[in-house]
């Protein structure tokens, strides 16, 4: 894939989950707001945990994926926080499912060899091609135009409980030979 491994104790569905879930629950005043490209005045009707077992299914991805997009997640309100934008990119009830498919939409791409067209995963999110290549570029706009995960230094932030998510793990072979 990438020339190194990405390994951890849980799976990357399950801490993208607990993950989700914790951010909306300690969200659950922020209504919806209309300047916010993720936002939905009426959010999706289906369970966090039901859509991130959807798309684990139909996007056959790796699990890193979503350790990645966990990544991207933090990157993504680390850049609405610090170059204080407005609206902040907070994970809600009105925004996780979108905030969901762009981030993973990226981190596949970035980390499988063959990704599908968008218009595959915008049928798996139930939304248009238009619409998830507006929310795709929002957050690699956000990410710097960067996708390059520093394997070193790589920690998921979690910016509303002023700790780190220590679930992840990653081991950098990058000097590794192929043989």
């Amino acid at each position: 894939m990438l020339g190194y491994n990405i390994t951890n104790d849980h799976s990357g569905p399950d801490n993208m989950i607990a993950y989700l879930q914790k951010h909306v629950k300690h969200n659950i005043e922020v209504q919806h707001n209309e300047h916010n490209i993720f936002s939905k005045k009426d959010p999706p009707r289906m369970p966090i945990d039901e859509f991130v077992n959807r798309l684990n299914d139909t996007f056959q991805c790796d699990q890193a994926c979503f350790n990645i997009a966990l990544y991207y997640l933090g990157k993504l309100q680390e850049a609405s926080l610090y170059q204080h934008s407005s609206p902040i990119y907070y994970i809600t009830r009105h925004t996780v499912h979108r905030m969901l498919i762009s981030t993973l939409l990226l981190a596949t791409k970035f980390f499988e060899d063959h990704a599908r067209q968008n218009a595959y995963y915008a049928a798996q999110a139930g939304i248009s091609v238009a619409e998830l290549d507006k929310l795709e570029l929002e957050v690699f706009k956000a990410i710097g135009f960067n996708c390059y995960v520093d394997t070193d230094n790589f920690v998921v932030k979690d910016y509303y409980y002023s700790h780190q998510l220590h679930a992840l793990k990653f081991v950098n072979i990058r000097h590794r030979k192929n043989k």
